[in-house]
């Protein structure tokens, strides 16, 4: 209401002042001394339509404080927990509207870490988008099918898991329906849900705009973008990974992120710089610089042996760019 009124009261105001401005001019005073005698009008109701967007320091009380006891209370994690209890604890999870980027080199497992991510969200009862310019919905569906209800990927992909999986696998996917479910019957307004859509089949490669059209309708509290540097540039409206076309594409998902007011996660790749060793350096990510400026949280991602051979892969994630965090590298236990 307050708005409203707001607004009716400055369209009262520049119609009057226009219209006075109209007769000065009909009456054939010189055009340039009557804008002149009514700019002081003019910026005196572009202050007024000004929004106050701003903190007192003095007012920082109440929300400071309540901040401190919510951050208390839930352990130190306050947005969208990550898989991982280090990651949790130096950043407190997923915040709204931060872009967060995995990255690393081709087959290094990233997609593998980013739906990872989106998995542990969903468990959590989160709402989450996926959407992937490599993969097909039925990939994703399907890996991530294997990392909820905990049996051999290369079991469902081959049609062999031995009976006890099998019947793992299909009674916990029968089972989430049933669980999404109850979310509404309890009452609750937005029940969890993991959504995948992919470019394929379409004419022409996504923009942000097309992405965060269809992701709106989702409402979701996290968003993936698999390959982003894969998709159409909505500024210059080509594909490719030009830098300017990147610069563009990092800028709209940082965009987007403030724009649905949810962190969006995306995947992207490394260059051969470091390529096999652990690094603090953002020189080793491709395409454009603004990916690393834009980016609340850039971690990637190494694939190699495990060392302590509980299963035969591992994957190092390191954190080039992190905001008010200190992250030392670890190691997952990551068998595809």
């Amino acid at each position: 209401l307050i708005t409203e009124l707001s607004e009716d009261r400055l369209r009262h105001d520049l119609d009057h002042a226009s219209a006075e401005m109209m007769e000065l001019i009909d009456s054939g005073e010189d055009p340039r001394l009557v804008l002149q005698a009514y700019l002081p009008t003019f910026r005196e109701l572009n202050v007024k339509a000004g929004e106050n967007s701003g903190l007192f320091m003095r007012d920082g009380y109440s929300y400071l404080k309540q901040e401190y006891l919510t951050t208390r209370d839930s352990g130190g994690v306050t947005g969208i927990p990550f898989p991982w209890e280090p990651l949790n604890k130096a950043t407190g999870g997923m915040h709204s509207e931060q872009f967060i980027l995995v990255y690393g080199r081709p087959k290094n497992m990233k997609t593998w870490t980013a739906l990872h991510i989106a998995t542990h969200a969903y468990l959590c009862n989160y709402r989450v988008y996926c959407f992937s310019k490599e993969m097909r919905r039925e990939d994703m569906l399907r890996r991530c099918a294997s990392m909820i209800s905990g049996v051999d990927y290369s079991g469902v992909k081959g049609g062999d898991l031995p009976e006890e999986e099998e019947n793992k696998y299909f009674d916990v996917l029968d089972g989430l329906s049933d669980w999404e479910d109850d979310f509404e019957f309890r009452g609750d307004r937005r029940k969890p849900a993991l959504y995948f859509d992919s470019d394929k089949g379409r004419r022409q490669a996504s923009t942000v705009d097309d992405l965060m059209a269809r992701a709106e309708k989702f409402e979701p509290d996290l968003v993936l973008v698999d390959g982003l540097y894969l998709m159409r540039d909505g500024r210059s409206k080509s594909r490719s990974a030009d830098w300017k076309n990147i610069t563009h594409i990092s800028q709209d998902l940082k965009g987007m992120a403030q724009y649905l007011e949810c962190p969006v996660l995306g995947t992207t790749q490394a260059n051969r710089a470091n390529a096999k060793a652990p690094s603090d350096s953002l020189d080793d990510l491709s395409f454009a610089d603004s990916l690393g400026m834009d980016a609340d949280l850039a971690m990637r991602v190494f694939k190699g042996a495990n060392p302590t051979s509980r299963c035969k892969y591992a994957i190092a994630l390191t954190f080039p760019g992190v905001r008010e965090a200190d992250l030392n590298p670890f190691l997952i236990n990551a068998n595809p």
